[in-house]
């Protein structure tokens, strides 16, 4: 199976970009950590996160572009259909329930579920649009 990298790496970095807006926007980010029990004042910052964040996001990635590939998917829109209903129906249930019992508040769960879902449809899009062989432009 052939994977378009450089779809693959701007689906990545798209991920990533929306789970920056979404935990920085101080309304969200506060309705966040106020779900988790967190201070921002006493957080002490560690790469292991973002490192486990960065490689979850490339497997996702890349098991979508191989997904989508062998649906036969060639536009934006029916890729993005494929990330929405693998996160929403596969994603966001495990998410939430671990969360739940974890005794997360709903603001936090509510952001947690938002970014894996718009997530998964934003990657999907470009995975489906941006196929191997295909330029970007020629997929509008």
């Amino acid at each position: 199976m052939r994977h378009n990298h450089k779809a693959v790496i701007a689906a990545v970095v798209a991920a990533l970009a929306i789970g920056f807006a979404l935990y920085s926007i101080p309304p969200i980010a506060e309705v966040f950590m106020r779900g988790w029990g967190l201070d921002p004042g006493t957080l002490s910052p560690s790469p292991i996160p973002f490192v486990v964040s960065i490689a979850g996001t490339f497997l996702g990635a890349y098991t979508l572009s191989w997904l989508i590939g062998r649906l036969g998917i060639e536009g934006g829109a029916g890729g993005a259909g494929v990330g929405l209903l693998l996160s929403a129906a596969f994603t966001t249930p495990v998410l939430v329930t671990h969360e739940l019992f974890g005794g997360v508040g709903p603001g936090a769960i509510a952001v947690d579920a938002a970014n894996t879902v718009l997530s998964g449809a934003v990657m999907g899009w470009i995975l489906g649009a941006w196929r191997p062989g295909r330029s970007p432009k020629a997929a509008r």
